[in-house]
């Protein structure tokens, strides 16, 4: 193998030779052979200029040899140089197989021709296998080079993407296409080399996939299970992470990553206790401080709101370093405002979406955030403001109007809420707004008027009986069904208006 030979002392002494001769402002002499694995070991060492450089001085001792003109298109590829890729494969034999390969990429990067070059692509991975099969005797061998074909078009498609952002759903269809033929993975390199690419790429169900096939043939494969679970956990499979996350733990108590994939996995599940006492564990081990912010909310979550305030801080000094990724930074504002609101830290709250509203000033759920805070503040002309812009820049405005009229509710501003309710109520003649009935039955719960609360309640049942179980399940029996709650209220009316 190529990596083999590079580590061997033959060509260790070649490669000295023609870096002295380089040094020495001397012209090198060495064979095409030579000079190609030269050119071959820069580019895998990411070194395409001095991959170039040593191609270009070799063709002026052997100006048409097509193994080092397809090596420099190929490093002309590499580093995106793609028209003059072009004008080079444009003069080889098209169906010579590295000017095949070459074609399908230039066919991808240069021209966007996505269809042309799977079949392209897909013509040199059948030519490649009828000559390895021919020429090469030990089997493995056959199956790792062809699984290699596989994994070279993979990172093409992401690698060459035109404007440089790949088609996801693409590189998907190829990675489906090596599971199916070689599944279970786990006894090449090129699995492994899969494995790296998918989940370098965060392409999360991928990972699942792949890393799935692979703990199959090998359990105890290194961190296996902990990127498994960190996987499963991203595309919301959290039962399934749990399970992983615990098979990493018996292989290895310390495996602090799969705690943490544990610990979020109660924390999105709301297993406030349990998610509490694994981030603990996790900082106190780790000293991460990218955990501060989920800890102080599990902390107010179990009624622990007192601990809070210690963690935010430390939240917002570990976010200050991120002031260059703005999206995440202004995010991170965000998240540690909602956390001071619920410990209705107004103040706090304010100062941190002000600096997420100064990156993104027509961010809609930093702008509804704002309203809240101004609700809270007494200041509802302000709020009204922001609401408006929160949903002028909704799809559904009936949605949008709930989320809006539950910020006045949080305040007990509940008549305010019905106002905004019945507003969207008769402007939305051409939309659904049975939604908006179990909020407006609630509403008119708190305000103590129990023919408006019955009859919405009535509608609601009727209309939307998840939502209305959703809305007000906390006024009735654990586990009844929304259908009963009616005829529940006739027997034990809670209030005659």
């Amino acid at each position: 193998m190529k990596n083999d030979y590079y580590d061997s002392d033959e060509f260790r002494e070649l490669l000295s030779a023609y870096e002295q001769s380089l040094a020495d402002g001397t012209s090198p002499y060495f064979d095409t052979d030579d000079y190609a694995d030269i050119a071959d070991y820069y580019l895998t060492a990411d070194q395409p200029d001095a991959c170039i450089q040593c191609v270009e001085g070799a063709l002026e001792i052997y100006p048409d040899d097509v193994q080092l003109l397809t090596i420099k298109s190929g490093a002309l590829i590499y580093t995106h140089s793609y028209k003059e890729a072009d004008d080079i494969i444009s003069r080889l034999d098209p169906e010579q197989s590295d000017v095949l390969y070459q074609r399908a990429q230039l066919e991808y990067a240069l021209r966007g021709r996505v269809a042309e070059a799977e079949t392209l692509f897909t013509d040199w991975i059948a030519r490649e296998e009828e000559y390895t099969r021919r020429e090469e005797e030990d089997e493995n061998r056959q199956e790792e080079l062809l699984r290699d074909c596989y994994i070279h078009v993979i990172t093409s498609f992401i690698e060459l993407a035109p404007g440089q952002t790949y088609d996801a759903e693409l590189v998907r269809r190829w990675v489906e296409i090596y599971l199916a033929l070689f599944s279970p993975l786990g006894g090449y390199q090129s699995d492994l080399a899969l494995a790296d690419t998918v989940r370098e790429e965060n392409l999360s169900d991928m990972v699942v996939r792949v890393y799935t096939s692979l703990l199959e043939t090998d359990p105890y494969l290194n961190h296996g299970w902990t990127v498994l679970a960190a996987s499963q956990y991203a595309i919301g499979q959290y039962e399934d992470a749990l399970e992983s996350a615990e098979f990493a733990l018996a292989v290895n108590p310390h495996d602090w990553d799969a705690l943490l994939t544990k610990a979020h996995c109660f924390y999105t599940t709301d297993r406030s206790e349990e998610a509490l006492s694994l981030f603990s564990q996790y900082i106190e081990n780790t000293n991460d401080s990218s955990q501060y912010l989920p800890y102080a909310v599990t902390l107010i979550r179990v009624g622990k709101g007192e601990q809070a305030p210690e963690y935010l801080q430390k939240a917002e000094k570990y976010y200050s370093n991120f002031t260059a990724d703005t999206e995440f930074y202004a995010y991170s504002c965000f998240e540690i405002a909602d956390a001071y609101l619920s410990l209705e830290r107004i103040d706090d709250a304010h100062r941190l979406i002000d600096i997420a509203l100064g990156i993104y000033p027509d961010n809609a759920d930093f702008r509804l955030m704002k309203g809240t805070l101004q609700v809270a503040d007494g200041n509802i002309h302000a709020a009204l403001k922001n609401f408006l812009i929160y949903i002028e820049a909704q799809d559904d405005v009936v949605e949008a109007t709930i989320h809006v009229s539950v910020r006045f509710m949080m305040f007990g501003l509940d008549s305010i809420a019905i106002e905004l309710l019945n507003s969207v109520e008769r402007l939305s003649k051409a939309m659904s707004v049975t939604d908006i009935y179990p909020y407006k039955a609630f509403a008119y719960y708190r305000l103590k008027k129990f023919d408006k609360f019955m009859d919405y309640l009535a509608k609601s049942i009727k209309h939307c009986p998840d939502r209305t179980a959703f809305v007000l399940s906390d006024l009735f029996p654990e586990n009844m069904n929304p259908r009963d709650y009616y005829n529940y209220i006739l027997k034990k009316p809670p209030f005659v208006s």
